[in-house]
Formats: C-alpha cells, sequence, structure tokens
C-alpha cells in the first residue's frame, strides 16, 4: 500500500476502533502479544526479525494503546531482542519496562514475562546471580497468581534451572527441569516447541552430571521434534545439534563430536552474523574436540576466534572468557608452549574467583589443567597440591565415577607416576 492510503485508513480507522464503545485496539494489542510470543516460544528467527519492525511501529502510536497495552507489547518486544541476541537492547527496554511498573501491574502476566526474559538476559550475559534473583520474582508471580501447570511456569521453572545449572547447583538446576519437563509433557502436544526446549535443557543438565545416555535421549527426542515439526533448520536444531556434540565428545567420540558441532556453527551462521555469541559458543566446544584430536593449531584458532567474539559482546573477565582461557591453556601446553599455558588458566582462575564460591565445580577443572601444565613443567609437588585440590571440589559434586572425577585422578596418577612413586599411581589407575 502506498504510505498515503496507508495514513488515510489509519485515520479511519482509529476514529472507528478508538472510540469509547467501540476498543477495538485493545483487541489488536492483545492478538499481536499473543502472535509474538507463540512465535518466541518457536524460537521462529525469520518472523521474530519481520516482527521486530511491526512492534515498534505499533508502539510508535501511543495515543492508541493503554498504559497496560504499551507495556506488554514493549515486554514481548525485548522478548525479540533477546531471541536475536541483541542483549542491551533488550535489557534496556525491559528494565525500563520493569522501572516504570506501579503496583497494580506487579502480578501481572507481561510483568512476569519481561522478568524471565531479562532474567534470561542477565543469565547469557553471564550475571547468574542477577539472573536467578529476577527468576525467582518470575516464578513467585506465576505461582501466585496462576494455575500450577501454567505454560508460563514452565519456562520460568527451565530459565530458572538453566542459571541453577550455570552457578553449578547441579541437583537444584535437575530438579527444576524435572518439574518444568513434566509440566510441558502434561500440557502441550508432543510436538510443541516447547517439549523440545524443556527436553534439551533436561539433558544438558544430565550431561554435566554425567548420565550420558540420559542425556543422549532427551537431546535426541529434542532434536527428533524440532527437525520433524518445526524446521530441519531452526534455531533449535543447531543448539541441540551442540549439546548432543558435547555427549559425544564426552564419550571419547570425538569425531562424531566434530561433525555434530561443525553442523550446529554452520546453522548458527544461516541465521546470524559469524561473529555472533552463540556461534562463539559452539566455536569454543569445537575447539577443544579439535584438541582432543590432536589438530592443535586448529583447536588455537577457533578457541582464539570465539575468545575475540565474546570480548566483543561481553564485558570483560566474564566467566565464559575464563572457559575458554582453560581451553586455550591446555592447547598451548599440547603444543609446548608451558609458560603462555599457565599464565592463561592462571588469569582464568582469577575471573573464575570473582564469580563463583572456592569450590564450584568450574574452579576444579581451572585447577585441574593447571596441575597438568605444572606436571608438564616438572614442577610435580606443585602439580600435586593443585590437583588434590582438585578432586576434593569435584567430589563435593559429582560421584567417584562421574567422567571429570576420573580425568583428574588420572592427570594425579600421572604426577606420581612421573616422580617415581609408582605404586601409588598404580592405585589411583585402578
Amino acid at each position: 500500500m502506498h504510505r498515503s492510503t496507508q495514513e488515510i485508513s489509519l485515520a479511519y480507522l482509529t476514529k472507528r476502533l478508538n472510540s469509547e464503545k467501540n476498543r477495538q485496539f485493545k483487541l489488536i494489542s492483545k492478538t499481536l502479544e499473543k502472535y509474538i510470543t507463540h512465535q518466541i516460544e518457536r524460537e521462529d528467527l525469520p518472523k521474530l526479525r519481520l516482527l521486530l519492525n511491526h512492534c515498534e511501529m505499533f508502539l510508535s502510536h501511543p495515543n492508541l494503546l493503554t498504559e497496560s497495552e504499551r507495556r506488554s507489547i514493549t515486554s514481548e518486544l525485548g522478548g525479540i531482542y533477546l531471541y536475536l541476541g541483541n542483549y542491551e537492547k533488550a535489557k534496556q527496554l525491559l528494565e525500563g519496562n520493569l522501572s516504570k511498573s506501579n503496583k497494580s501491574y506487579h502480578k501481572t502476566l507481561s510483568n512476569a514475562r519481561a522478568l524471565a526474559y531479562l532474567g534470561n538476559v542477565y543469565g547469557d550475559l553471564g550475571n547468574y546471580e542477577k539472573a536467578r534473583n529476577l527468576l525467582e520474582r518470575c516464578v513467585n508471580i506465576y505461582k501466585q497468581g496462576f494455575p500450577e501447570n501454567h505454560a508460563g511456569i514452565a519456562r520460568a521453572l527451565t530459565y530458572l534451572g538453566n542459571v541453577h545449572r550455570d552457578l553449578g547447583n547441579y541437583e537444584k538446576a535437575k530438579d527444576l527441569l524435572e518439574q518444568s519437563y513434566s509440566i510441558y509433557k502434561q500440557r502441550l502436544p508432543e510436538h510443541h516447541s516447547g517439549n523440545a526446549w524443556a527436553s534439551a535443557c533436561l539433558g544438558i543438565i544430565n550431561t554435566i552430571l554425567g548420565n550420558y545416555k540420559e542425556a543422549s535421549n532427551l537431546l535426541e527426542q529434542s532434536l527428533s521434534i524440532y527437525k520433524k515439526h518445526l524446521s530441519k533448520n531452526n534455531i533449535g536444531v543447531a543448539w541441540v545439534l551442540a549439546h548432543l556434540g558435547d555427549v559425544y565428545g564426552q564419550l571419547g567420540n570425538y569425531e562424531k563430536a566434530k561433525v555434530l558441532f561443525e553442523q550446529s556453527i554452520g546453522l548458527y551462521k544461516e541465521y546470524f552474523p559469524e561473529d555472533h555469541i552463540k556461534t562463539g559458543w559452539a566455536l569454543s566446544a569445537l575447539g577443544e574436540v579439535y584438541r582432543s584430536l590432536g589438530e592443535y593449531e586448529k583447536a588455537k584458532n577457533v578457541l582464539e576466534q570465539s575468545l575475540q567474539i565474546y570480548k566483543k559482546h561481553l564485558s570483560e573477565n566474564n566467566i565464559v572468557e575464563a572457559g575458554i582461557l582453560v581451553y586455550l591453556g591446555a592447547v598451548y601446553k599440547d603444543l609446548g608452549n608451558y609458560e603462555k599455558a599457565k599464565n592463561l588458566v592462571e588469569k582464568s582462575l582469577v575471573i573464575y574467583k570473582k564469580h563463583f564460591p572456592e569450590d564450584h565445580n568450574e574452579i576444579a577443572w581451572a585447577l585441574a589443567h593447571l596441575g597438568d601444565i605444572h606436571r608438564a613443567m616438572g614442577e610435580h609437588d606443585e602439580a600435586k597440591l593443585l590437583l588434590d585440590k582438585s578432586i576434593l571440589i569435584y567430589k563435593k559434586h559429582f560421584s567417584e565415577n562421574h567422567t571429570e572425577v576420573k580425568w583428574a585422578l588420572g592427570c594425579l596418577k600421572n604426577v606420581y607416576h612421573e616422580m617415581g612413586d609408582h605404586e601409588k599411581a598404580k592405585v589411583l589407575c585402578k
């Protein structure tokens, strides 16, 4: 339509639909809000990109909207920016919207969704405590004002479970994710995107806990739903492929893991720019697989690329950067550059300790890598101290037959072997 035709139509409809007796704009606003919510839950990025302009244009006519309607659409616009990866814009809109809330608005569905989106923004940016506080507020709103099996509660519980996972509270995370998964299964048809998403999140926590068969089943189930009922190139497919690659990597099937990570990155690049933060995450996982396959130069290049992406999008010394520094340190150790390796892992530990308690699983992981670097440098006493500390922390989080515990024990076994204490090495080897 020509712009002049649009202007005439708008003037006519404004007069006809916005009278006191005929508040049709309320219905239009509600329909738009529901449609956005549906596309966000489907993670349909092409449609979300189209909706971006519609939402902003809709909000540019404040005289046609009540305050409540404007806030509802603004919250969903923040959700669109979140799923498109524009975290700063999402944060700006959502925080602005929530700061203007009055008492009557506190317990609305729209406010709960805004808190959920904002909590997810902070989680993706690595500020897990802030994310947890926001998501707990969101869950409380749902529990006070909505049925126990409301789909919004399921979604909020999944967000909160993911944050507890990142904080290292693995059993709490698993409990929340199982609650969410159960609600989705009861409430939604099997092929719904919510089931695919909840299944994958539950699979991820099972991967961390070493329940690889359960993790693989849940991730395969998620992948099947995404491919069969949504789209083979849905962004959810890219995400699940990467986490399924992680399972195969943990099980030592690095070739299979590599294929899955490369497929995932290819899909991410169809939806996002090459330097997008989600691509950065998949690249870091691929780098670790390359290292496990002995392709050290490839691993170094991919990990440095990932590190640059995160530095561009997140504040300096963020948690994700710390993880990539450990991966890079391990690669430099394998390349024989021990000083560089040590410096990188020590830097990662400084960052981790700013964000996590001393007994966090990620700190145990970094300590074990640092211990192995000291072993390679011939500094066996220092290596033993670091690895002993790492194993003690690991045993707080995992059972003794968890792969992370076994890996750290293997590193310690190598130390005793090189020190000539073959009996101790033999015991650890068993």
